[in-house]
């Protein structure tokens, strides 16, 4: 691995400070920073912008089947000497539990937004927008949306394949700011793959409002307005890099 490679040290080095790099390449990588100064001046750099990066991040609820699998990882020798505990958590551990859900829902996203400003940014430049759509039930996430400073296209990712007939399609509309009105942006794709959707000249100054996806039939043509309650939802996060 050519860690010379600029490209290469930013996306470490992001990665290495959201705490995103799996254990061995962790290891690796705090190995190099004794002896190499670019790789810790890239660290502190992403030290300094990850607060600015993100701006204020709305709290988002994790499915409620984390919990138990994060109680078996987190305290396994509490949970191995009380068995009975696991059905009634004592206060303190659940205090823990507490923060854990809401740092875990967090990092999610700003690993989100950080795969999005490093990886889509490629094609580009610097994104200037970056939106997780997640279940407005579930709060799973599903995909994740970068859109240029201009707004006249937008690059999607498909995070959770889903399992539909080819007459139902995933449709992406924009509520603007102070409007129920919904605009259709374009169908998104659902089968973990990516997509550009390439936005007019007249519907790239709305585009800054709510996000939502219906799931509804697309072989008869794009309706003008949704004709399903949407199932998904997300905001556009400002990227500044």
């Amino acid at each position: 691995m050519n860690y010379r490679d600029p490209e290469l040290r930013e996306l470490l080095s992001a990665q290495y400070v959201l705490g995103t790099l799996k254990p061995r390449a962790r290891r690796r990588f705090e190995s190099l920073l004794p002896g190499r100064a670019d790789l810790r001046r890239s660290v502190a750099g992403w030290e300094r912008r990850l607060p600015e990066l993100l701006g204020p991040t709305p709290a988002i609820e994790a499915p409620d089947s984390v919990w138990p699998k994060l109680r078996t990882r987190l305290f396994p020798e509490m949970l191995a000497a009380a068995p009975a505990a696991t059905a009634s958590p004592a206060p303190g551990l659940l205090a823990r539990l507490s923060f854990w859900r809401g740092w875990a829902a967090m990092a999610s996203v700003v690993a989100f937004v950080f795969a999005l400003a490093l990886g889509l940014g490629k094609q580009t430049a610097i994104p200037g927008y970056a939106s997780v759509v997640t279940s407005m039930q579930s709060h799973e996430p599903m995909w994740m949306l970068s859109a240029a400073p201009e707004m006249d296209r937008i690059y999607v990712k498909s995070i959770q394949p889903m399992v539909m007939s080819p007459d139902i399609g995933c449709l992406l509309w924009i509520r603007p700011e102070g409007s129920e009105r919904m605009i259709l942006v374009g169908e998104l794709p659902w089968r973990g793959e990516e997509a550009t959707l390439k936005i007019d000249k007249a519907t790239r100054a709305q585009l800054k409002g709510q996000l939502v996806v219906t799931v509804e039939r697309v072989d008869r043509g794009m309706p003008d307005k949704p004709t399903a309650a949407p199932k998904f939802a997300g905001s556009w996060m400002p990227i500044r890099i």
